[in-house]
């Protein structure tokens, strides 16, 4: 009972200081670009993906090789299935500058804009479930480290998810609640893991590898494609390897 507690807990602050600071930053900027959100998410790419070399470590010195490739492969094929079962939006589908030309008279409404806002959030809300299985798995374990990563990546997604919103002239605190409740599936997720991870230490590398892997899929097949569909230029390579320097500097940190 204690860890999933403690696993909530950490679920909740990782979605309190990471989306909400996102959202506010994101109600603050006024001409937001392709470039720019390009760079928020290369940032975010390259924090997860130390957070995903961190979780291997941790899981294999817990539970072994098998059931850390298990756990990956299973983690990696359900994130494929539900981004395919499940509609929502990428930011790369919509960039800023096509929203903001749109609004300028090309064709984009305040209500197509709306609309991208809010699939995005579809997206983000599905990209939260895994790393709430995470987290609850690494709660009492390396959580904290795990925590202060993903509220790193939580930032630049939520901003990315508040831009169009935004200019589709969405209220403020109707941007924050929206963005808030994609913290929920974190919550679930969390649970999820914190149960099943009490059951022996295989089953606790197993699902901190789950979500390894998921997170792993994310990145490497949505989130950096994405990324530089947005802009292929040096800024955004310089945001995912300041990304990945962030996160290690989190990393040395925390241990």
């Amino acid at each position: 009972m204690e860890n999933i507690l403690s696993a909530v807990f950490t679920a909740l602050m990782v979605s309190a200081f990471g989306a909400m600071g996102g959202a506010l930053i994101a109600l603050m900027i006024k001409k937001p670009d392709c470039k720019f959100s390009a760079a928020l998410m290369g940032f975010s790419g390259g924090i997860i993906v130390t957070a995903i070399f961190e979780m291997l470590h941790e899981s294999i010195e817990i539970a072994g090789v098998p059931p850390v490739l298990v756990g990956v492969a299973v983690g990696a094929f359900v994130l494929f299935l539900v981004t395919r079962l499940i509609p929502h939006a990428d930011p790369a589908d919509y960039g800023d500058d096509m929203i903001i030309e749109g609004l300028k008279g090309t064709g984009v409404s305040h209500a197509d804009v709306i609309r991208t806002g809010k699939l995005l959030a579809v997206g983000v809300a599905i990209h939260n479930l895994p790393q709430g299985i995470a987290i609850g798995g690494a709660a009492g374990n390396f959580g904290f480290a795990l925590a202060a990563l993903l509220v790193l990546h939580n930032v630049p997604e939520a901003m990315a998810m508040a831009i169009p919103m935004k200019l589709g002239r969405v209220d403020n605190s109707k941007i924050i609640r929206i963005v808030l409740m994609t913290a929920i599936p974190t919550v679930v997720g969390a649970v999820i893991g914190a149960v099943v991870s009490g059951i022996s230490p295989v089953f606790l590398g197993a699902c901190v590898s789950f979500g390894a892997g998921a997170m792993a899929y994310l990145t490497i097949r949505e989130m950096i494609p994405q990324a530089l569909r947005l802009y292929k230029g040096p800024g955004t390579f310089a945001a995912m390897a300041v990304g990945i320097g962030m996160g290690l500097v989190v990393l040395w940190l925390t241990h």
